[in-house]
């Protein structure tokens, strides 16, 4: 049988470091979790406007009916109707 060989990759030898100093690497991560916690609260949370709260093609959507002065409303449904050859003004279109 051949001898046990160290494995030289970086987790084990974090693993093996972390075997030997327990005390550090346990009081080490505690120290990056608060950390980590103290700068997150520090930051703030930022959210998003209810108005882009959709994706894709329901946020533009969206934002056609709202510039069209319409208001969203959860409520109601609209039918966006468009052409390519075909203006608003134009009869044709007014008969959809």
């Amino acid at each position: 049988m051949s001898p046990l060989r160290h494995s030289t990759n970086i987790a084990a030898r974090m693993g093996r470091w972390s075997a030997r100093h327990r005390k550090t690497a346990i009081f080490g991560w505690l120290a990056f979790v608060i950390t980590a916690f103290v700068i997150g609260s520090a930051v703030g949370m930022r959210t998003i406007d209810a108005n882009d709260s959709n994706v894709g093609e329901a946020h533009r959507g969206d934002h056609i009916i709202r510039d069209g002065g319409f208001s969203l409303d959860e409520q109601s449904e609209y039918v966006l109707v468009q052409s390519e050859r075909k203006t608003a003004a134009d009869p044709a279109f007014r008969r959809w």
